[in-house]
């Protein structure tokens, strides 16, 4: 055999070892989710870079409790989602060399809620970033897009209203009139 026929057939081998684990591997699930970058600073102040919702992943989230968390609330406040969050405030450089930071960007996914207000970040209990979803996501101009919903977007998907039966007894008392003045006109 030469050298070319064994890497081929090693390759392949190596193919037949590797082809199991693909074959059980589960495929990525997407659903919609809230992706948002904030800047959160050491002293309990934070700003809004971005958010969106579209199709992801949700973050992945430390299991032990920390100092900050992330809620997503309902109409009432109610908490629809809440997880710890773990920003870091050091960068880890060679050789063996720790700088310590005054802020850090974090990129956050959350599940997506249609009757979703406001998403928080808070630091040992206290709120130190109020996103209200009306102003982020809604874009306000008048058409009920991706994301939007009556909740979120109240400008522009609104309540669904009933049929006006105002307008229908109105129509058809005018509809009953024209009726009688045209039997009246035929009559005559």
């Amino acid at each position: 055999m030469s050298k070319m026929e064994t890497k081929q057939i090693a390759i392949g081998f190596l193919l037949l070892l590797v082809m199991p684990v693909f074959a059980r591997a589960e495929p990525v699930k997407l659903e919609t989710v809230y992706s948002m970058f904030a800047e959160i600073y050491k002293n309990d102040y934070s700003v809004l870079k971005n958010i969106t919702s579209g199709a992801g992943t949700i973050s992945t989230f430390p299991v032990d409790p920390k100092e900050y968390s992330i809620k997503v609330l309902g109409p009432r406040n109610e908490i629809l989602f809440s997880r710890d969050i773990e920003p870091s405030f050091e960068v880890f450089l060679e050789p063996l060399e720790v700088i310590e930071l005054n802020s850090t960007i974090i990129h956050t996914r959350v599940p997506y809620f249609d009757n979703a207000v406001r998403i928080k970040i808070y630091h040992l209990g206290k709120a130190i970033l109020d996103v209200d979803l009306s102003k982020e996501i809604c874009d306000n101009n008048f058409m009920c897009g991706d994301g939007e919903n009556s909740y979120n977007c109240p400008s522009d998907c609104g309540t669904k209203k009933g049929f006006p039966w105002v307008m229908y007894i109105i129509i058809v008392l005018l509809l009953f009139a024209l009726i009688i003045l045209f039997l009246k006109f035929l009559r005559k």
